[in-house]
């Protein structure tokens, strides 16, 4: 029977190809996965005759932000099993349920799909800076390559997730407001984002960690530490904690950027203004810079006016809801007209 549905699936794909883009799930998958077999197999086959994994392809069906993420693996993959892993990666993203329109998102699962990704990731790194300095260590050990463009194997699982994330948040914004856009354009711009802000954030975490390191080793000498001590000490660096705060820091910029990615589609297709609204939690736990007290005016249910969206600071969870003009309170809509 599944072969008798897939066949069929494959059918109305090749007569239908523009349906691609809507399907979900397991449908989304079984209609592109014999594609992707034979891309990953086309990658497979330059790395074993000592070419880059990342080739051209033939992506006519493939939707464009899918044929993005493997161009991306593939960039990236300097193994069969980083391949093979990382196509395995990419089923999942696509034939999970995705949490948005048909429910609550779950913003936990969001932070811990990326968190887990980031932390795996990290301890590799760490594992492999130890190893490279060597013992006793030394920084001249570490090859330019582990700072330059250690990030980029980074980016390949973190980037993703923060599309899924993107995505998400546009959809639920669009089916609260309940008018539809063009979801192609919605899709390119989660994929430029997720792209050109993922190379900016993870350079950032390696820079900051090779300052961070620069400092630490030498201390191995000057306090005569051992190995042991040395390790620990550079644990925070590649930390559970810090992987955490990254995470939670970046799922709300994705939500945020994506239910902006879906407004500015709306006002461009419809000439109708859209008011942003900052959202705390507004309880005890909201930090100053997210609610600061009078004589500021507190940020919680307000429209933003300075062009600022949160995340306001590392590990902010606030959000932004979406109001019409005309819909505003007489509060909101003072301070609106005034900005």
């Amino acid at each position: 029977m599944r072969e008798l549905i897939l066949e069929a699936l494959r059918e109305s794909v090749k007569r239908y190809p523009d349906i691609v883009p809507y399907l979900e799930g397991k449908a989304a998958w079984l209609a592109i996965s014999d594609k992707l077999a034979l891309w990953q197999a086309k990658a497979v086959t330059q790395l074993r005759n000592g070419e880059p994994a990342l080739c051209e392809f033939e992506r006519e069906m493939i939707p464009e932000p899918v044929a993005e993420m493997v161009k991306n693996l593939l960039a990236y993959a300097e193994s069969e099993d980083q391949i093979k892993q990382g196509f395995i990666d990419l089923e999942v993203i696509i034939t999970q349920p995705t949490p948005s329109v048909k429910g609550i998102i779950d913003r936990d699962e969001l932070e811990k799909r990326l968190m887990r990704v980031i932390d795996r990731s990290l301890r590799d790194e760490l594992k492999k800076l130890l190893e490279y300095l060597g013992d006793p260590p030394d920084l001249g050990n570490v090859p330019y390559d582990y700072w330059q463009n250690g990030w980029k194997k980074l980016r390949r699982v973190v980037e993703p997730i923060l599309v899924d994330t993107y995505l998400s948040y546009a959809e639920a914004a669009m089916a609260k407001v309940g008018i539809g856009v063009e979801w192609t354009l919605v899709n390119r711009r989660a994929s430029n984002w997720a792209r050109d802000h993922g190379n900016t954030i993870l350079k950032q975490l390696f820079d900051h960690t090779y300052e961070g390191v620069s400092e630490t080793v030498p201390q191995y000498f000057e306090q005569g530490w051992t190995s042991k001590e040395l390790a620990h000490e550079l644990e925070r660096y590649y930390s559970p904690v810090r992987a955490e705060m990254i995470a939670v820091t970046e799922t709300t910029r994705a939500a945020v950027e994506g239910e902006r990615a879906y407004v500015a589609e709306l006002e461009a297709s419809t000439g109708r203004r859209m008011v942003p609204i900052w959202l705390t939690a507004n309880d005890d736990k909201v930090c100053p810079i997210c609610n600061p007290k009078p004589p500021d005016k507190p940020r919680h249910e307000m429209p933003i006016t300075d062009g600022v969206f949160p995340p306001a600071h590392p590990r902010c969870r606030c959000g932004v809801a979406w109001e019409f003009e005309t819909t505003l309170n007489p509060e909101q809509a003072v301070l609106w007209q005034s900005r």
